[in-house]
């Protein structure tokens, strides 16, 4: 797709790029489990699932039939299998019951949980005298990703992001553990997998 412009007496040219980003949590519909409200487990192999970032919604596709979203009141958790690995949600009510939470660490004394949200930013490419680029020349679904920090036995939540400074504020009960902790991880950056790690810590 190209767009043509004037800027003062020039003629400026530029091309719409491939959409960077999804919507879709993954790249296809793969198998999955959902389990209901009432602890039913629905688990089919002509079932095909994805997430739909931007709208929350869980879809299911059965054959070669046009996904459907499934009402979010019937779903009490799912996972999404992928060839390696998959992808756990839940429904936690203490933060918001009309949403699905990855799980990143579950545990009696602290969870910890990622909400996706996604939305869509089109094209903005200008050119300045014609013939300098600015803005970009593609459209993109963006992720916005918000982390929560669950107390299970003060049933109280904190959000946080993924920097030291910030988990140290939201488990300031847990210092003495969580500084043991960043003292083994001293010069690693932090990722999930590492906040996984010391919710394990923090949950023995």
């Amino acid at each position: 797709m190209e767009s043509r412009g004037w800027n003062a007496y020039y003629p400026n040219f530029y091309n719409i790029k491939k959409t960077v980003g999804s919507p879709y949590l993954v790249s296809s519909f793969v198998r999955g489990v959902v389990i209901d409200p009432l602890d039913s487990v629905t688990e089919r192999s002509d079932y095909f699932y994805n997430y739909n970032k931007a709208s929350g919604n869980l879809l299911l596709k059965k054959n070669n039939e046009e996904p459907i979203a499934v009402y979010k009141d019937q779903v009490k958790m799912f996972c999404l299998k992928l060839e390696h690995g998959g992808y756990i949600f839940i429904n936690v009510p203490l933060i918001n019951s009309n949403e699905f939470f990855q799980v990143i660490a579950k545990g009696p004394k602290y969870s910890c949980y990622k909400l996706y949200k996604n939305i869509f930013v089109p094209y903005n490419q200008k050119s300045s005298y014609g013939y300098i680029p600015d803005g970009k020349d593609y459209d993109e679904y963006k992720d916005i990703l918000t982390y929560y920090l669950v107390d299970e036995k003060a049933e109280s939540w904190s959000e946080f992001e993924l920097t030291k400074k910030s988990i140290r504020k939201v488990l300031y009960s847990e210092s003495t553990a969580g500084e043991q902790f960043f003292k083994k991880h001293k010069f690693e950056d932090v990722t999930e997998t590492m906040v996984s790690e010391l919710m394990e810590e923090l949950n023995k």
